[in-house]
């Protein structure tokens, strides 16, 4: 055990290490804290003047109808500059494959449409260029000349036929359906100002309306003739709401089928029947009950009604 007065300073050892660690870290009173030096300021740079934009030649950055699409035989073909253009020189330079009169309309400075006075022809080509005299509002001219290839649309066809042409043994309540290549009649147009697509020989009471803009149904009410050849023939005013012609007057005809008696109960081996029987007979196809019970005979054995 240690003696008394070494015990005491033992415990004084660790209050003088305490207040030695904090007299270290005041600051030294009566002596400024140094103040880090400011930096050197240097030399701001000299600005650089803004260079001058140097002027374009003129392009054509798009044109409508894209390439790869067809051309309505009303057209029109519009172009699109990258500037601002001297007009007179661009319609100086245009020039079309059947150098046909048209009229020039610039809807700014940067687009120029063209619009051909007379229909163009269907299903066939079109070209339109521009050569190296075309010239900018800045006075530069097309590095190279331009043209652009085109096929005008073809011309309205039907590609649907319901009947099919030369159809046989039709049924008398089907539908007549014929679908075009184009549509014919503005999308959501009223029905009762739309033209019938196809006249129908003998004619038949029923119901015309279009399917959509391309597509017509005819629906007779009650029924066709059965055992009846129909002839139908396209209206000759139809034209493709782009203005497509139709190629030629198509016609083509179908034939109803026959009234024919499917079964009949009681049947023919029946044997022995009822003194007060009924007879069910039944057709392949909706039946003139009038003419049916004008026609219909029950005989004896001796032929007698």
């Amino acid at each position: 055990m240690l003696p008394p007065r070494k015990l005491k300073g033992l415990i004084w050892l660790p209050l003088l290490l305490v207040a030695l660690s904090l007299a270290c870290s005041l600051p030294t009173i009566g002596k400024p804290t140094a103040t880090p030096p400011a930096p050197t300021p240097t030399a701001s740079a000299t600005p650089r003047p803004t260079p001058t934009p140097q002027p374009l030649p003129p392009a054509i950055v798009e044109n409508d109808p894209p390439l790869g699409s067809e051309l309505p035989l009303a057209g029109p073909i519009t172009l699109y500059f990258n500037q601002p253009m001297d007009q007179a020189s661009v319609e100086a330079a245009f020039r079309q494959q059947l150098a046909m009169s048209g009229t020039f309309t610039w809807i700014d400075d940067l687009t120029l449409v063209f619009y051909p006075d007379a229909p163009l022809q269907p299903a066939s080509d079109f070209k339109v260029s521009l050569n190296n005299d075309v010239r900018a509002a800045n006075g530069l001219g097309l590095l190279q000349p331009v043209s652009f290839n085109y096929r005008t649309v073809d011309y309205l066809r039907p590609v649907q036929l319901l009947p099919r042409s030369g159809a046989q043994d039709t049924d008398p309540t089907s539908a007549i359906v014929v679908a075009f290549n184009y549509p014919v009649v503005p999308l959501g147009a009223d029905q009762a100002g739309l033209p019938a697509a196809f006249d129908l020989q003998p004619s038949a009471e029923g119901r015309g309306e279009w399917l959509n803009t391309s597509t017509y149904i005819f629906y007779p009410q009650p029924a066709l003739d059965a055992g009846r050849e129909y002839s139908l023939r396209l209206n000759p005013d139809l034209r493709g709401t782009d203005g497509s012609p139709l190629e030629s007057l198509a016609e083509w005809s179908f034939s109803t089928r026959e009234p024919r008696l499917e079964s009949i109960e009681p049947g023919p081996d029946a044997g022995s029947l009822r003194l007060d029987p009924q007879f069910k007979l039944t057709f392949n196809q909706p039946m003139d009950p009038a003419s049916l019970e004008a026609n219909l005979r029950l005989l004896d054995s001796g032929g007698e009604a």
